[in-house]
């Protein structure tokens, strides 16, 4: 492929799951302020089919685990597959996505970084797409 797969959403991948998914509430309520954990979505891109073969893995907590996929699921139809040559094409893609919660002095108040890279890198591909 010439092109990567691109998330369509106006503010970015990164910022469509911190809206989504409820962060703060996945974090365990541990004797330290911060938890982060990470996990890898894969998915299958085909023009006009949207998004199949959804798979999560690699994350320690299984609620992200649901809540990702959940997450991803709806963001099915902001999605454009790769392509080459002008045309789009069916394929592979492949995320690691993390998160980190902060919790500051007030328990109730905390911080987040949620991000994603793209792990695939297609032959010929601009390789330049991630979601930082």
């Amino acid at each position: 492929m010439e092109i990567s797969p691109q998330f369509r959403g106006q503010s970015g991948f990164g910022n469509y799951l911190a809206v989504r998914i409820p962060f703060a509430q996945l974090a365990p309520a541990t004797p330290g302020n911060a938890f982060t954990d990470t996990a890898q979505v894969r998915f299958i891109l085909s023009p006009g089919k949207g998004m199949s073969d959804l798979t999560v893995t690699k994350a320690q907590g299984e609620r992200f685990k649901n809540e990702l996929n959940r997450a991803v699921k709806e963001s099915a139809c902001l999605w454009r597959p790769g392509g080459f040559s002008g045309r789009e094409m069916t394929g592979w893609v492949v995320l690691n996505i993390y998160y980190t919660v902060e919790r500051n002095k007030n328990k109730n108040d905390f911080s987040l970084h949620v991000g994603y890279e793209l792990v695939n890198k297609f032959p010929g591909g601009n390789g330049q797409w991630n979601g930082k």
